[in-house]
């Protein structure tokens, strides 16, 4: 049975590829690491071509250089969570808790308590 590296490592990137270019970063960073697993592989076997050697050494040092500045933007989103939906409702619940509670919905509910007494 003959694995072709090189062409299960490229279908590998072209789904990193597929997930970057969509902004879904975790994943597009999972499948660049994944491809360059296999292309370290497909180095590693290829013996006859020294010219696709040294073209795949080069595209592993280009996946390698995305997937690098797709960790840190991706760490430095972890550091800042007042990025997107989920940053915002923790904002808002941090603001919350600083304000002092509002006294007006217990003071309505004890006049109408009251007028209800005062009927009865």
């Amino acid at each position: 049975m003959s694995v072709d590296f090189t062409t299960r490592a490229v279908d590998l990137f072209k789904k990193g590829a597929g997930h970057d270019e969509a902004k879904e970063y975790e994943e597009a960073y999972k499948w660049y690491m994944e491809s360059i697993d296999v292309f370290m592989t497909a180095i590693k076997y290829e013996n006859k071509n020294p010219t696709k050697k040294d073209m795949l050494k080069k595209k592993v040092k280009e996946i390698m250089e995305r997937a690098e500045k797709i960790k840190e933007y991706l760490d430095n989103a972890k550091d800042t969570p007042q990025q997107g939906q989920a940053g915002r409702r923790q904002q808002r619940r941090q603001a919350r808790a600083r304000r002092p509670r509002k006294k007006t919905k217990i003071r309505r509910g004890c006049a109408v308590g009251l007028k209800v007494r005062s009927s009865v």
